[in-house]
């Protein structure tokens, strides 16, 4: 650990393990960037003494700061803990390769992304999100805070069906009938599977039809993120003897649409457009 020499440091870029394996296999491409400032008090009676009038400003400027952080354990920690967990029979010798980010690592490194709000008001921004289909089943939202710094993820379940029937009543009986795989295909991802004697297998899906609106912030096309992840089991470790599951987000477009098909704004033919004279997110 050490401290940034200002007079001497402008800019410094420091790249995380993931990073740096995504440099050795030749597909590190970052398209984007985001600023953070968890490591700036702006109101020092956070932390007991409060400013003088008019003080903060220069003691920002004045603060010590400390040099890049990209990792949260050092290598020899984190070997010591995997070695831990396969001596204890916690975690399997060899596991499955995933090209992922630790989800642990990037929220704890930094936690408060800097957003933008409209000027010349006192109102922050906010979010607005609405379920078309009322499958939101909290009474109230809740909000985890993990790994206790602070950054506090809105939890909202919404529990989606999805009926499969079989339908018998037009069977008939075949006879001395030949189809070669050509003329007759079945694709078991439609929402009806007709087979030869006349019965069907009937998929019915319900989406998940939502309206999200960000309020107080400048209007735009590009507001949104949506980032997919799966829930994987995993053994509890010595660290945290309670965790049964992980979070392994899916980075490429083609792990997403093997589980999802997602569509927004004109696509949704379900959620009905509103006026084009009122303000929102939507093309009509």
């Amino acid at each position: 650990m050490a401290f940034v020499d200002k007079k001497e440091s402008v800019i410094q870029i420091e790249l995380t393990p993931f990073g740096k394996r995504k440099i050795a296999k030749g597909n590190f491409k970052p398209d984007h960037y985001t600023f953070f400032d968890d490591d700036v008090i702006y109101d020092n009676s956070y932390t007991g003494t409060a400013d003088a009038v008019n003080a903060a400003q220069d003691r920002i400027k004045e603060t010590v700061r400390l040099d890049t952080q990209y990792l949260i354990k050092g290598i020899e920690t984190s070997f010591k803990l995997e070695s831990e967990s396969i001596e204890d029979g916690l975690k399997d010798l060899f596991e499955e390769l995933r090209q992922s980010d630790d989800t642990e690592e990037s929220e704890r490194i930094l936690s408060f992304p800097l957003g933008s709000m409209n000027t010349n008001t006192q109102e922050s921004p906010t979010f607005s999100l609405t379920s078309w289909n009322d499958k939101i089943s909290n009474s109230s939202v809740t909000y985890n805070d993990k790994y206790n710094n602070g950054f506090k993820t809105a939890q909202i379940d919404m529990n989606l069906t999805h009926s499969v029937t079989v339908d018998t009543s037009n069977t008939r009986t075949v006879q001395n009938e030949v189809y070669d795989s050509e003329t007759f295909q079945l694709d078991f991802t439609e929402a009806e599977v007709e087979f030869l004697d006349g019965s069907k297998i009937i998929q019915e899906s319900e989406p998940l039809l939502i309206s999200l609106e960000e309020a107080n912030v400048k209007y735009s096309n590009e507001n949104f993120e949506v980032e997919i992840f799966e829930i994987v089991a995993t053994e509890p470790t010595p660290q945290d003897p309670d965790r049964t599951t992980v979070l392994v987000k899916l980075v490429e477009a083609e792990e997403v649409l093997k589980y999802f098909n997602i569509t927004t704004d004109d696509s949704v033919e379900e959620i009905p457009k509103r006026n084009k004279n009122n303000r929102n997110f939507f093309s009509n």
